[in-house]
């Protein structure tokens, strides 16, 4: 049984080699389980490009603070299950 340590440093070692998780890494490697919150990455990505280039087109000197809510999921995993 490894500590949550050993576990996330394993999760970050896999991500460095650009591996997409949890869809190609077997969640059996890591016990428990991680319970983990499925981000739209890709949606994101694009949100954040078009306040950039809002900014670009019309710069102000001014602090820019937008809140943006995007929908992620959890994914509940043996980590958050009771024994």
């Amino acid at each position: 049984m490894y500590d949550a340590f050993t576990r996330f440093s394993l999760l970050f070692s896999i991500a460095s080699f650009r591996v997409e998780m949890p869809l190609k890494i077997n969640s059996k490697i890591v016990s428990p389980a991680l319970t983990t919150v499925d981000q739209p990455g890709d949606k994101i990505g694009r949100t954040a490009v078009r306040f950039l280039i809002q900014e670009l087109e019309n710069p102000t000197n001014d602090v820019m603070t937008k809140t943006v809510e995007i929908k992620t999921s959890l994914i509940v995993r043996d980590s958050s299950l009771m024994v």
